[in-house]
């Protein structure tokens, strides 16, 4: 039985609902919408893998070691701590919140989750901001991994996988 990856929604998804509705077909998707502070003293317990929203250190250190990789739409400056994901070995992708009306803001929303199915796939997000020179990398472990454990190819050559980005 295939374990489902967990994703952590913090603030709402407010125009890509039939996309997002499909991500909750094939993922567990917890939602959070309150403090900073309620959220740094459940961020060790509750949640794991994939976050949207604002990453400082103090953010960062409070979330479990399976975290490696944050989607977030909105001001890079403002939402990630660019460092402080590097320091913290996460991969951080941003999308642009520049957009007024409904199908614009819509068309935004729906690249963040594709951006988020395409990092839980893959393990790593498009055009990330950090870490740039190891995503092909983990891309590709993460594939050949993948491939050796579905057990249907036997005695495949992985040595030659490249993943472009």
């Amino acid at each position: 039985m295939e374990v489902k990856q967990e994703v952590l929604v913090i603030g709402e998804i407010l125009y890509a609902k039939k996309f997002y509705e499909e991500l909750k077909g094939r993922y567990i998707i917890k939602v959070f919408d309150s403090t900073k502070k309620e959220f740094l003293v459940e961020a060790t317990v509750k949640y794991e893998n994939v976050f949207i929203d604002k990453f400082d250190t103090e953010v960062l250190d409070a979330l479990s070691p399976a975290v490696n990789v944050i989607v977030v739409i909105g001001d890079s400056s403002k939402l990630v701590d660019v460092k402080a994901a590097t320091e913290n070995d996460t991969v951080a992708s941003l999308s642009s919140t520049k957009g007024s009306t409904k199908e614009e803001l819509e068309k935004l929303e729906l690249e963040a989750l594709n951006n988020l199915d395409f990092a839980l796939i893959t393990g790593v997000p498009k055009d990330p901001v950090n870490k740039i020179e190891e995503v092909s990398e983990i891309a590709a472990n993460k594939a050949i991994n993948y491939i050796n454990e579905s057990g249907d190819i036997v005695d495949l050559d992985v040595t030659d996988i490249h993943i472009s980005l």
